[in-house]
């Protein structure tokens, strides 16, 4: 391919690329500014909260389950009353690479189920099928860490 020579088809390729570059860059600063305002707007379910029995429709966004428009749950949340015969899992790990069991939470639940949660509890009620599970509120991923170290100690 030769070396373009006319100055009208120059300044084209000029403003063509000069426009694709400032699409980019305002694209970026609306898009960082957005998912910024979304994440300043949000409210961590916790301990003392209470809520109201929400259908979840959509399952785990970025570690956390969007309740409603501006709730969120941490999807790491531990089952811990499992009913028998409940198969409404995502596909699951038997075991972990250490050897250790697998500890389904909130993100493996398949969608949608009820979800509720009463104030100044740790627990989460949710209603899968004809099932009633209940999941154990976790706060921070610290606080996760914490229980699984705890749960795998007494397993040892």
């Amino acid at each position: 391919m030769g070396k373009i020579t006319d100055p009208y088809t120059k300044r084209i390729i000029t403003i063509v690329y000069v426009v694709g570059l400032l699409y980019v860059i305002i694209s970026g600063i609306v898009s960082f500014n957005y998912d910024r305002e979304r994440k300043s707007n949000l409210i961590h379910v916790t301990y003392n909260m209470k809520v109201d029995t929400l259908e979840v429709d959509s399952g785990n966004d970025r570690g956390g389950i969007f309740l409603k428009d501006k709730l969120v749950i941490l999807s790491y949340c531990p089952v811990i009353d499992e009913p028998e015969g409940f198969d409404g899992w995502y596909s699951i790990n038997a075991k972990l690479a250490s050897g250790k069991p697998y500890i389904k939470g909130l993100s493996d639940l398949k969608v949608p189920y009820l979800l509720y949660k009463n104030a100044y509890s740790d627990t989460i009620f949710v209603f899968s099928k004809e099932y009633t599970l209940k999941f154990l509120l976790m706060e921070t991923p610290e606080e996760h860490t914490r229980y699984l170290d705890s749960l795998y100690k007494t397993m040892d």
